[in-house]
C-alpha cells in the first residue's frame, strides 16, 4: 500500500439528514488549532478534538423532501484538516526528508518560514523517525473511535506517547519532539490557508457515487493538501482524497466509484 496518503477528526464535517429546512446547517466552529505538545492547554485541544469540534464545524443536511436521495440512515464524516497529518507533511517539506517515499506534491507549497532541521541527528537518521511517525499515524485509523468520548484521566494518558496509540487522539510529532526546528507561525498560516474552498454540498453532488461507497462501509472522507488527481481507500471506513479531487465533481465521483468494489 502506498503512504502516500494519511488521513482525522479535526476538521471534521459531520453530513447526515435531519429535521429542519432543506439547507446545510452550520454548527459551531473553532480556530484551526495544531496540537502544541504537553499539558493542560494541550489536554483541551485534544479534548476538544475528541469531540469533533476542533478546527472545524459540523454541518448537517436537514428535512429531506420526497425528491431527496440522500438515505436517511447515512452519516458520512468530512475530516478537511487533518493536523497531525498535514503537519508531517510540512516537516518532510521543509527538512526535505524521506523524499523516497511515493507522495504527491503538496497544494499550496508551504512557505517553511525559519524551519531548519535540527543538529542533533544528521538527515538519515531524522528521515528514519519521521518515516516511523507517518507508519505510526496511518496506524491510528485502525484503532481510532469517534464514539467515545475520553475522560480527562484517559486525555491524559494519551498525552503520554510512550503509552502508544490511543482510540481518542491521533499521535503527533510534537509530542515526541515538541517544535525543535520548525517554524510554527509559518507551519500555523500554511495549516490555516488548507481550509477546502469547495462547496459545503461537494458530497451531495457526487451522491450517486457516494452512495454505493457507503454501502461498502465507508463512512469518513479524509482531504489531504495533494497537489492533482489522489485518492485511496486505505481502510473499510475510511477513503482519502486530495483538495483538489474532492472540488471537482467529476473527479470526487471517480474517487467514489473506484473506492467502492463492483
Amino acid at each position: 500500500m502506498s503512504r502516500g496518503v494519511l488521513p482525522l477528526k479535526q476538521g471534521t464535517s459531520l453530513l447526515f439528514p435531519s429535521i429542519g429546512g432543506d439547507r446545510p446547517v452550520n454548527g459551531s466552529a473553532t480556530d484551526h488549532f495544531p496540537y502544541t505538545g504537553r499539558g493542560v492547554g494541550a489536554m483541551l485541544i485534544a479534548l476538544a478534538w475528541a469531540m469533533g469540534k476542533q478546527g472545524g464545524r459540523e454541518m448537517q443536511w436537514s428535512k429531506l423532501t420526497p425528491r431527496s436521495r440522500w438515505p436517511h440512515d447515512m452519516v458520512i464524516r468530512v475530516n478537511d484538516t487533518p493536523h497531525h497529518l498535514t503537519l508531517l507533511l510540512f516537516i518532510r517539506e521543509a527538512w526535505s526528508i524521506a523524499r523516497d517515499l511515493d507522495i504527491p506534491p503538496l497544494n499550496p507549497a508551504p512557505d517553511c518560514g525559519h524551519s531548519r532541521m535540527p543538529e542533533s541527528a544528521d538527515a538519515a537518521r531524522w528521515g528514519q523517525r519521521w518515516k516511523a511517525a507517518w507508519e505510526q499515524a496511518w496506524s491510528w485509523y485502525e484503532i481510532e473511535d469517534p464514539t467515545q468520548h475520553p475522560t480527562s484521566a484517559e486525555m491524559q494518558e494519551a498525552e503520554d506517547p510512550n503509552r502508544g496509540l490511543s482510540p481518542f487522539i491521533p499521535p503527533f510529532w510534537t509530542q515526541r519532539y515538541e517544535w525543535v526546528g520548525l517554524d510554527r507561525n509559518a507551519y500555523q498560516v500554511w495549516d490555516q490557508g488548507l481550509t477546502p474552498k469547495v462547496p459545503h454540498d461537494a458530497e451531495r453532488r457526487s451522491l450517486q457515487a457516494l452512495i454505493p461507497a457507503w454501502k461498502s462501509g465507508i463512512d469518513t472522507i479524509v482531504v489531504l493538501p495533494y497537489k492533482g488527481y489522489f485518492a485511496q481507500r486505505f481502510s473499510q471506513r475510511h477513503l482519502a482524497v486530495s483538495a483538489d479531487v474532492r472540488n471537482d465533481p467529476e473527479s470526487y465521483s471517480r474517487a467514489l466509484t473506484e473506492s467502492a468494489p463492483s
